[in-house]
């Protein structure tokens, strides 16, 4: 781990499905330019999905499942139509989601 708090894909994974923060490096941009977002990692056939998730999913007709397809996810939250958006750029380091900000019992 970094003395910053990140940590490098190769060094190790998240949980599959656990959203985290991730630094992505744009793959089209000459230089390295990052973005960062919340995301989750999917393994194969360990992450469920609805059927309209995301146009991605994986039907198994054993287990009568949708999965995501391995690789990294952009969680988004404040869009009707989709929940996840596959990410496309390169995904070099993640982080847990931090806590929070507590709530203020004397401010109103």
């Amino acid at each position: 781990m970094t003395n910053d708090g990140w940590i490098d894909v190769r060094d190790r994974m998240p949980r599959s499905g656990e959203e985290v923060l991730v630094a992505c490096q744009i793959k089209l941009m000459s230089g390295k330019l990052y973005y960062i977002c919340n995301a989750i990692h999917t393994e194969h056939k360990t992450v469920t999905a609805d059927m309209y998730d995301d146009m991605d999913v994986e039907y198994d007709e054993e287990t009568d499942n949708y999965y995501f397809p391995e690789g990294w996810w952009e969680r988004i939250h404040n869009w009707d139509d989709y929940n996840y958006v596959a990410i496309e750029d390169f995904v070099t380091h993640w982080m847990p989601l931090p806590e929070p900000p507590k709530e203020d019992e004397n401010h109103d």
